[in-house]
C-alpha cells in the first residue's frame, strides 16, 4: 500500500494526478469554433478547423488545468445564437483536439468524445462522466496553433458550432 501511496504523491507532485473533484482553474472562458457552408470553416473544404488566437490561452500566460465540451445539455445556443453540436455527432465524426505549442509541436490529442461532463454518450461504454471534467498541466501551447480535428464531417452542421470550457491559471 505504501507504493501506491509514493506513487500517487509523485503524480499529484508533478501534475500528471489531481482529485476529480479538485477546482480546474482560476479562471474559466470559451473557446468556439463555427462551421460554415462555405469560407474559412467549411466543412465541404476541410477535416482541421483552428481556434482563433486568443493570447489569454498561451503558455506563456496561463496553465491550462481543465478542458470541457460544452454539449446542449449545459448550453442551448453560443452566444452570437447558434445551435451546439451534440457529442453523439461529435464522436460520430470522429472528433480530435490537438493541442500544440508555439513552434506548433504536438502537446496532446483527446477524443472529444471524453470531454464531455454531462451528456449520455451512445458510444461510450459508461453512461455519464457525472460533472467530471478532463484534467489537464498544459503550459507551452499557443492557441492558435491548437485545432479540432474530424475524420467524417457528415455527422455535423454547417450552421452549428462547437464550443469548448478552458479553465487555467493566470501565470
Amino acid at each position: 500500500m505504501r507504493v501506491v501511496s509514493h506513487i500517487l504523491e509523485q503524480f499529484q507532485n508533478e501534475n500528471m494526478a489531481k482529485p476529480y473533484n479538485d477546482i480546474a482553474g482560476d479562471c474559466s472562458t470559451i473557446a468556439q469554433i463555427d462551421f460554415s457552408a462555405t469560407g474559412k470553416n467549411s466543412l465541404l473544404n476541410q477535416k482541421s478547423f483552428y481556434f482563433d488566437a486568443n493570447p489569454e490561452l498561451d503558455g506563456e500566460n496561463a496553465i491550462i488545468t481543465a478542458i470541457e465540451y460544452v454539449d446542449p445539455n449545459q448550453q442551448a445556443k453560443t452566444l452570437n445564437g447558434r445551435d451546439i453540436e451534440t457529442v453523439d455527432s461529435m464522436a460520430n465524426s470522429g472528433a480530435v483536439l490537438y493541442i500544440s505549442d508555439f513552434r506548433r509541436t504536438l502537446i496532446a490529442q483527446i477524443p472529444v468524445k471524453v470531454l464531455s461532463t454531462t451528456n449520455v454518450v451512445s458510444s461510450l461504454p459508461i453512461n455519464s462522466r457525472n460533472g467530471k471534467k478532463t484534467f489537464t498541466h498544459f503550459t507551452s501551447q499557443k492557441w492558435q496553433n491548437c485545432y479540432v480535428e474530424f475524420t467524417d464531417t457528415g455527422f455535423l452542421s454547417a450552421t452549428n458550432s462547437i464550443l469548448f470550457r478552458i479553465h487555467y491559471n493566470k501565470r
